[in-house]
Order: C-alpha cells, then sequence, then structure tokens
C-alpha cells in the first residue's frame, strides 16, 4: 500500500478530512481513466461515470478496514471494477456510430447500408408491388392465375392449361386476356 494514501485514508476516517478525499481522489484518477477506456466510456457519459466513481469512493473510503492488510488501492480498484460491470449489465446497447464521414457533408441517413437496397429503391419497389396486387385483383381468378404461373412462376402454358384443367387454347386466352386488363389498368392509373 502507498503509504501516502493510508496516511490520507486514515486521515479522512478519523477526522472526517474532505481535503484528504480529494487528494485520494486526485492519486486514483489513472485507476477510473483506465476503466473508463476499458469499459467504453463515451464523451457523454464522462461527467455522470466521474460523478458516480467519486460516490464510489467516497463509499469505500468509509468502508474502508486498514486491520485487512489489503491496500486501499486495491479495495477500491475491486470495488470500481464491479460497479463497471453493474453497470453495463444494467446499461441498454447503444448505436455506436464508428465512422465520421457523417460530418464531412454526408448525412447520417447516408452512411446506413440495407441488406435490402436503398431506402428510395425499396420504397419505389414496395409502390410497384402494390400497384401490380391492385391490378391482379382486377383480374378473374382465371386469368390472374394464368398470369402468375406464366409471368411470375415461369411455367408453361401446357403447365398453366393443365393446372386450371382447361386446353391450351382457354390457358393462352385466358392470359391475353389477363395481360390486357393489366395494361389497361396501368394505363388508367399511370
Amino acid at each position: 500500500m502507498n503509504p501516502e494514501i493510508a496516511n490520507l485514508i486514515k486521515n479522512y476516517q478519523e477526522n472526517n478530512d474532505d481535503d484528504a478525499l480529494l487528494e485520494i481522489w486526485q492519486r486514483l484518477q489513472p485507476i477510473l481513466l483506465t476503466y473508463m477506456k476499458k469499459f467504453y466510456v463515451t464523451s457523454s457519459q464522462w461527467d455522470d461515470v466521474c460523478q458516480d466513481a467519486f460516490l464510489k469512493l467516497l463509499e469505500c473510503a468509509q468502508k474502508y478496514d486498514p486491520s485487512t492488510k489489503v491496500p486501499f488501492e486495491s479495495f477500491y480498484k475491486m470495488q470500481l471494477h464491479y460497479w463497471f460491470l453493474d453497470r453495463i449489465k444494467k446499461r441498454k446497447p447503444d448505436l455506436a456510430i464508428v465512422d465520421n464521414k457523417w460530418t464531412e457533408g454526408k448525412s447520417m441517413i447516408d452512411q446506413i447500408v440495407s441488406s435490402r437496397g436503398n431506402a428510395e429503391e425499396i420504397i419505389e419497389k414496395e409502390e410497384m408491388l402494390g400497384t401490380l396486387k391492385a391490378a391482379l385483383e382486377t383480374l378473374t381468378e382465371k386469368q390472374k392465375e394464368a398470369v402468375i404461373m406464366f409471368y411470375f412462376k415461369n411455367k408453361s402454358l401446357t403447365e398453366v392449361a393443365e393446372k386450371l384443367g382447361c386446353s391450351y387454347g382457354v390457358a393462352s386466352k385466358h392470359k391475353a386476356a389477363g395481360l390486357r386488363k393489366l395494361k389497361d389498368f396501368h394505363k388508367t392509373r399511370g
């Protein structure tokens, strides 16, 4: 144990000397800084963590028993370590911005990458799908089935005819009529 810190703790415990506590605080700052780096304390959390660490120091100075022969620095370090671990358990995950490109004239939203593509493309695609769904609702069931199987499921007209239970020619007419209705729908809405 550092004899100077031992004297300061003794002075604080016996005389309730606040100056001694502040001196201990100054001398143990490197321990706090180490933990702040280790547990990724952001600059926005700095003041709160320092205040809480000072309160932990005050608590430790009051609880510390010199007869245990454990150096005060070790006692405080252990208490601080467990305090940081408890803090992590209670903390909700933060969104960490690692790349500072957004400060260089780009907006933060431009930096977010989606696995589905950019936002404009997604919205456009969803609008087109909504329009297509509405257009398909204007078809009869047989026309809809013929169009979906032929154009979206890549089935042949023979397979479409088998599924619909009709001849090849009738399946072709269902597909053609459905396609004509879709084109008309697009002309009136587009």
